[in-house]
C-alpha cells in the first residue's frame, strides 16, 4: 500500500513539473542552458552578431571562424601567429586572465598581427556550471 502511494506521489510531482515548465519527454518547450539566447540565424548559420555594436555582419559564403581558447601559450602560441601570418588569416583569441597576465607580451603580439582578443571567463580547470 506505501509502494502505491509513493508512486502516486511520484507521478503527480511528475505531471506538475511538466505543467509547470512545459517541457516534454519529447524535448518540447523551452530551450535548455545559454542556447535559448542565441538567436536561430546564428545557430543555423546566419549572420554573426557583434556584442560591441548594434549591427549585424553578414560573412562572406565560405568564411571560416578560427577562435583559440584558454591561451596564450609561451610555446604554442608564437608558432600559432606565425603560422597564421603566413596564411594571411586573422583569428580570435580568448584568453584566460591568468594566462593573459602571466604573458603580456603575447597578448600585445596577438594584438599587433591584427587578430581579435577576447577575455575568456572559463576556467579550465572546473568543470561549467550545470555539467
Amino acid at each position: 500500500m506505501l509502494l502505491v502511494l509513493v508512486l502516486v506521489a511520484v507521478c503527480s510531482l511528475l505531471t506538475l513539473d511538466v505543467l509547470v515548465t512545459g517541457q516534454l519527454s519529447s524535448g518540447e518547450g523551452r530551450p535548455s542552458g545559454s542556447r535559448q539566447y542565441v538567436p536561430e540565424q546564428a545557430v543555423s548559420g546566419g549572420s554573426l552578431v557583434d556584442p560591441r555594436e548594434p549591427t549585424v555582419q553578414h560573412p562572406p559564403d565560405r568564411t571560416v571562424a578560427l577562435t583559440f581558447v584558454d591561451g596564450p601559450d609561451p610555446e604554442r602560441t608564437p608558432a600559432l601567429l606565425d603560422m597564421l601570418a603566413r596564411h594571411h588569416v586573422r583569428a580570435t583569441f580568448f584568453a584566460t586572465g591568468a594566462n593573459a597576465a602571466e604573458h603580456p607580451d603575447l597578448i600585445r603580439q596577438i594584438v599587433a598581427a591584427g587578430h581579435e582578443n577576447r577575455e575568456s571567463h572559463h576556467d579550465p580547470r572546473r568543470p561549467a556550471p550545470g555539467r
